[in-house]
């Protein structure tokens, strides 16, 4: 079934009110400016959870160039391709429903300690901001979205360590 939201109230919010409305089950998330998804894609984020060698599953779109892989491959984590069990992010539906572009910082901290596995989803290619905008307006958006996964992040981080916690998804633990 397609959900048609009337108004836009954030990522966040899209994804609870899709969660809360999926049947129970596999759900798989992509966004939206992606190009050139294909079933295989879909497949390969799908697989790991079937043969039972993950919880969670992360795909991101592969560089276009050494410098697009320098700015934003640190943030490959925070990739919104990914497929996981209903009944593992059900609960996180309210933490994360204001969090805008920071819910995937809020799933990733919720599934920390689980079997995660990211990849490369070769073909699959990400239409950027700097791509569809002027530089200003782009660099306007970045920063909002910057700023939503950085509020989001801070305090789920800073409970990491407030409780001893070693968070599996710092950027540093993903080489």
């Amino acid at each position: 079934d397609i959900i048609n939201l009337e108004e836009n109230h954030g990522k966040g919010n899209a994804l609870a009110i899709g969660i809360e409305e999926a049947r129970d089950g596999m759900l798989v998330f992509v966004d939206a400016d992606m190009i050139n998804l294909t079933k295989h894609h879909i497949y390969c984020l799908i697989e790991p959870l079937l043969s039972d060698r993950a919880d969670m599953v992360l795909g991101y779109p592969p560089f276009r160039s050494h410098a697009r892989e320098l700015v934003f491959g640190y943030f490959k984590w925070l990739t919104g391709e990914r497929a996981l069990w209903r009944k593992d992010i059900l609960p996180l539906v309210d933490a994360f429903r204001y969090a805008g572009y920071g819910v995937e910082a809020i799933i990733n901290h919720a599934m920390r300690q689980r079997r995660v596995h990211l990849f490369e989803l070769n073909g699959l290619f990400h239409v950027l901001k700097f791509d569809r905008w002027s530089l200003p307006i782009s660099a306007q958006k970045y920063l909002r979205e910057g700023m939503e996964i950085a509020g989001t992040m801070l305090p789920v981080y800073y409970r990491g360590i407030k409780d001893g916690i070693i968070n599996r998804f710092h950027p540093s633990s993903m080489n």
